[in-house]
């Protein structure tokens, strides 16, 4: 029967539309990222880590985001499975620091907005 054919397809089909993830969920939440957002690593992230004196280079894609050794426990916090909120983040950075930081790994695919 052609019309229950056609109710089942749309409920189908409602049920199958994507969420907003991913990249371009972040990109669009990039804005309303602050103190209290939580983040977490992306769990699909390749990336490679250098080491110096002077730091620790997290190298994502052709992105290099470089943080001074002083940041390590804070960037520690990154490499983390769990979510985690950007002010609780450990370290002397202030709240807007803490927020900088976290958008650029944000920006770079590194990390992701889970609640904002």
């Amino acid at each position: 029967d052609w019309p229950q054919l056609v109710a089942q397809r749309q409920t189908t089909d409602q049920r199958q539309l994507p969420t907003l993830r991913g990249r371009f969920h972040d990109l669009v939440m990039m804005d309303t990222l602050c103190a209290a957002t939580v983040v977490r690593r992306c769990p699909t992230v390749v990336y490679q880590v250098e080491q110096s004196g002077q730091g620790t280079t997290v190298i994502v894609g052709e992105q290099r985001l470089t943080v001074p050794a002083l940041l390590a426990p804070a960037l520690a916090r990154f490499f983390q499975d769990q979510p985690f909120v950007v002010g609780e983040l450990p370290g002397l950075l202030t709240p807007a620091k803490k927020v900088e930081l976290v958008r650029q790994f944000v920006r770079a695919g590194f990390l992701t907005i889970e609640r904002s």
